[in-house]
């Protein structure tokens, strides 16, 4: 070749981005470009002339011989026109990723293998960082606190970055000071020197590695520990051949809650997107330690609240028991001395007023007590329903007959047809339904009005409703109306008593009868409460002549 078309040729190769080796068919090298001598760590001189085998690690030199030889003598080619990834041996002894491609070339008779070469050294450096990331969340997405899988964290950022110790520091922030938890190893590497010396440390701000990466909050890395004078574990180190060190904050925030550091046996340069991406995975441990911290509070206060529910409701139930005896020893007197004033020529009339009035209030109590029974019975799950055939029609009527004169304010209009509706299920709890959507209806219509109680049936559906000219529901308290202890926000309680259990109680037995509540309501407008079950199937056998 002649001088310019070697330069030329030279200028191309070195323009090249990758490294190009040019051999021939005895594995002897017969051109290089620059980016091999940066590569490899060899000047050209000392690479021409010499056998390919000095840039490979000893696993690969026998390989490619036996394959070089195999080619010349039967043609059959492994590895030309593809691309590989193999490793290739530095001058100064260190082993690294490369990808190669080789061709072939034939020229006055004679062959030639050129072979462009990549370094993949931060490809490969790229996809171990990803994988200790995505490592880490995943553990952290399975783990019910930091404690129970910290061992796990560190491995896999060890195994993953190719480190052979890991610690793991928790802040105490009562002491404010760092603690030793956890940490991992390698199994073939022997640290027990250097881990005892750690668990033994207690460590303010800035003392140690630990230390330092607490009071800068930033990620750290130490070439060699070893002769780092402010290391404090240098003795331990050197006792079990660490060297390399790096280390990152757990962060919430600008808080350090921890901190992580890692140990190599090897020297290693410092590498700023592992440290970034440390500091990445820090915070998000921070975050984990936080929502898990959170969780656990919300834990505590569900259980405070459940124990405090448990206290109130065995409260009620013991006060609804203790209040029945008295009330039904107190309207039977109070009944009696009625009948007796009513029959006695010294009664009159503000007597009789005063004694039915406590009637009235005694009734109101014992009414109560009931309730609270029933929504004591309900929590215990013991609040059982009797099934037999119920005529709905034949209930409401006697119920709205029997309620009517106490409620001369109010006009009570019944809508009920000719034939039987009935229905399975518990004529005392189904009365209880009617009566308090009654006593509803009228307490919240303290102007007086029509308030309308109807039964029909539609298809297999037996209907039931109360419907009232009162007060009305706002819009936002509809869908909390049947909850316990609900009370709409336009109630005065000064003038309309009650504890909101009267319709969650209406709700639930509606429900254990399989059936449906619902309500349509306007505010200053009346409200329509209506109850859904199913027919019984003897419906037709009660109604036929």
């Amino acid at each position: 070749m002649k001088p310019l078309d070697q330069v030329l040729l030279s200028a191309v190769l070195d323009s090249v981005g990758e490294a190009i080796i040019t051999i021939d068919a005895d594995s002897t090298i017969v051109m290089v470009n620059r980016e091999v001598q940066r590569l490899w760590g060899y000047r050209d001189d000392e690479l021409l002339g010499q056998s390919l085998v000095m840039l490979m690690p000893e696993p690969y030199r026998a390989a490619h011989l036996a394959g070089l030889a195999r080619y010349l003598e039967t043609g059959v080619a492994r590895v030309l026109g593809r691309r590989l990834e193999l490793e290739g041996l530095r001058h100064d002894g260190t082993v690294f990723p490369l990808e190669l491609h080789i061709q072939e070339t034939r020229t006055d008779g004679q062959i030639v293998f050129t072979a462009a070469v990549r370094d993949l050294t931060e490809h490969k450096r790229a996809e171990r960082r990803l994988a200790a990331q995505h490592a880490v969340t995943r553990i952290l997405a399975e783990a019910p606190s930091l404690h129970s899988v910290s061992p796990a964290i560190l491995q896999a950022i060890c195994e993953s970055l190719d480190w052979q110790v890991g610690l793991l520091w928790q802040r105490d922030h009562q002491a404010d000071v760092l603690r030793y938890v956890a940490h991992w190893q390698h199994a073939a590497v022997d640290v027990a020197a250097f881990i005892a010396q750690s668990q033994a440390l207690v460590l303010a701000p800035g003392a140690g590695l630990p230390g330092e990466i607490w009071a800068k909050a930033e990620p750290r890395w130490i070439d060699d520990v070893v002769t780092e004078p402010l290391f404090l574990r240098g003795t331990g180190a050197a006792a079990n051949n660490l060297h390399a060190a790096f280390g990152f904050p757990i962060l919430l925030g600008t808080e350090v809650l921890g901190v992580m550091e890692f140990f190599s046996q090897r020297i290693r340069q410092p590498s700023a997107e592992l440290l970034a991406m440390m500091g990445a995975i820090g915070g998000q441990i921070g975050q984990f330690m936080e929502r898990r911290r959170v969780e656990e509070e919300r834990a505590a206060l569900v259980g405070q609240l459940q124990a405090a529910v448990s206290l109130r409701d065995q409260f009620l139930s013991i006060a609804a028991h203790e209040l029945k005896t008295p009330m039904t020893s107190l309207l039977l007197y109070t009944e009696l001395l009625e009948r007796r004033l009513q029959r006695s020529s010294d009664a009159n009339a503000p007597q009789l007023r005063a004694l039915h009035t406590v009637r009235e209030q005694a009734e109101r109590l014992q009414r109560l007590s009931g309730a609270l029974l029933d929504l004591s019975r309900l929590q215990q799950g013991r609040l059982t329903i009797e099934r037999a055939p119920v005529q709905l029609v034949d209930l409401v009527r006697s119920i709205v007959e029997m309620q009517a004169p106490l409620w001369e304010q109010h006009h009570l209009q019944l809508r009920l047809p000719d034939t039987p509706v009935v229905v399975t299920g518990d004529a005392l709890r189904l009365g209880q339904v009617v009566q308090n959507l009654l006593e509803n209806a009228v307490k919240y219509s303290p102007e007086g009005g029509v308030v309308e109680v109807g039964v029909e049936r539609r298809d297999d559906q037996a209907r039931l409703w109360v419907c009232d000219q009162g007060i009305g529901i706002p819009p936002e308290a509809l869908p909390k109306l049947f909850s316990r202890f609900f009370r709409a926000g336009n109630v005065d309680p000064e003038h309309i008593s009650g504890l909101g259990i009267g319709l969650y109680l209406v709700k639930e037995i509606v429900t254990q009868h399989e059936g449906s509540v619902t309500v349509e309501s306007r505010e200053g407008s009346g409200s329509t409460f209506t109850i859904t079950l199913p027919c019984s199937d003897s419906y037709a056998a009660d109604a036929d002549p």
